[in-house]
């Protein structure tokens, strides 16, 4: 199922990503597919982005984000971990458009 998200993350996002053995091999497909990155979040995981600066979070040990760039590499960022947009690693391209709310 595809859902649209906001925009402000230029890349396609999985949730439950190590909830089922299938979903690293899939997300790989897809971001060949698509060229384009694909996002995987695990369970209790989250990317905060606040200004021009981006975290993982994350309430259960073992969760944390997952990269699949369209060549089908897996990087993954621990809890905790945090950069800068300008030192991104990812070239995630974070946008924002102003105020949400």
């Amino acid at each position: 199922m595809a859902v649209r998200g906001l925009g402000l993350v230029d890349v396609v996002g999985c949730p439950h990503f190590s909830a089922d053995q299938r979903r690293p091999s899939g997300a790989a497909s897809i971001a060949a597919r698509r060229r384009r990155t694909i996002l995987g979040l695990d369970d209790c995981a989250a990317l905060v982005v606040v200004d021009d600066e981006y975290r993982i979070m994350s309430a259960r040990e073992g969760s944390g984000v997952h990269l699949v760039d369209p060549s089908g590499e897996m990087r993954g960022l621990a809890p905790g971990s945090s950069f800068h947009a300008a030192q991104d690693p990812w070239h995630l391209a974070i946008r924002m458009p102003g105020p949400l709310f």
